[in-house]
């Protein structure tokens, strides 16, 4: 037969009293005491006082409009007296937490994500847009630089490896051609005779250098082309949650929006097989990189051009 509700010796602890509901342990305790006979609850499905006067349901105080904060002697929703007297710290009273409006201390004109109302919500997908945060003029966030940087430099390596293996004969004919001049001119130094025209030497490398160089720039193109039309983005930019749009609008990018985007890059890697000039590529790359880190708009060089931004993309909920 099961226990009858009503106040026992506390299993867990011998100084108290808890409640037992006729079914489980209630959360209820007191200390143990020597009541009286008429005031004893040991036994009773309920408190004598319980069942003298139904007790109504306490209402939430939190946000609650007879407690709001600001007014001298209410108490706030964690039991403690207003601290700061006729006022809130932002000089106006609020009442937090009610679904709908702007939150504490601040007037209902006030904008979101401000206050501790219901929270901001972005464009679809995007959520809650902190204070700070770069967008594009639709409300996409914008992915940062360093983020950016991670990815260029896995797609670099990516690239890289694919050409190499596509211009390997190439690679192999530049390899040979240093090791048989060096290997010439040690020879040459050990025997104290003049050192070996290099002009061979140049030429075989120079001539070698010109298909590599032409390799590595079509697997740059196709690379960030197919990926950019495709899904909108490298594998690296996928990997690391970044997504490539038009800056105006969002949507897939078009093939001139993509040719546009990949130009400068391209122009770069092709003016390193051009004499005299092929020095300025490094500090023209290295300056389109670093451009979105004093840019309002987070754009590089090769972003501006385009009129594209690198943003994040929106996370799917399962």
């Amino acid at each position: 037969m099961s226990q009858r509700a009503g106040w026992y010796d506390d299993p867990d602890d011998a100084s108290q009293l808890r409640y037992f509901d006729g079914i489980l342990w209630t959360d209820h305790r007191q200390p143990k005491k020597s009541p009286t006979a008429e005031r004893s609850t040991i036994g009773h499905a309920q408190p004598p006082a319980a069942s003298q006067q139904p007790q109504q349901p306490q209402q939430p105080t939190y946000g609650a409009p007879q407690a709001p904060y600001g007014q001298p002697g209410q108490q706030n929703p964690y039991g403690q007296q207003n601290p700061y007297g006729q006022q809130n710290p932002y000089g106006q009273q609020g009442q937090p937490g009610q679904p709908g409006q702007q939150g504490y201390g601040y007037p209902p004109s006030a904008p979101p994500p401000y206050g501790y109302g219901a929270p901001y919500q972005g464009p679809a997908g995007q959520g809650y847009v902190g204070v700070g945060v770069k967008t594009t003029p639709d409300g996409a966030v914008l992915a940062g630089w360093g983020r950016r940087l991670g990815a260029y430099l896995i797609d670099s390596v990516i690239t890289s490896i694919v050409g190499s293996l596509l211009a390997l004969p190439w690679l192999r004919q530049v390899t040979d051609a240093y090791l048989s001049y060096f290997d010439q001119a040690f020879r040459a130094g050990e025997a104290g005779s003049t050192a070996p025209d290099p002009t061979t030497f140049i030429e075989q490398v120079q001539g070698a250098i010109v298909p590599i160089v032409l390799i590595q720039l079509a697997v740059f193109v196709v690379y960030q082309g197919a990926f950019l039309l495709w899904k909108g983005a490298t594998p690296a930019k996928l990997l690391l949650g970044m997504r490539v749009r038009r800056r105006d609008r969002p949507g897939r990018l078009d093939p001139v929006t993509v040719l546009r985007r990949i130009a400068l890059p391209g122009v770069l890697n092709l003016i390193q097989v051009v004499p005299l000039i092929s020095y300025l590529t490094g500090i023209v790359g290295l300056l389109d990189y670093l451009w979105p880190l004093w840019d309002e708009k987070n754009q590089a060089l090769h972003d501006k051009l385009a009129g594209t931004n690198v943003v994040m993309a929106p996370r799917e909920h399962r």
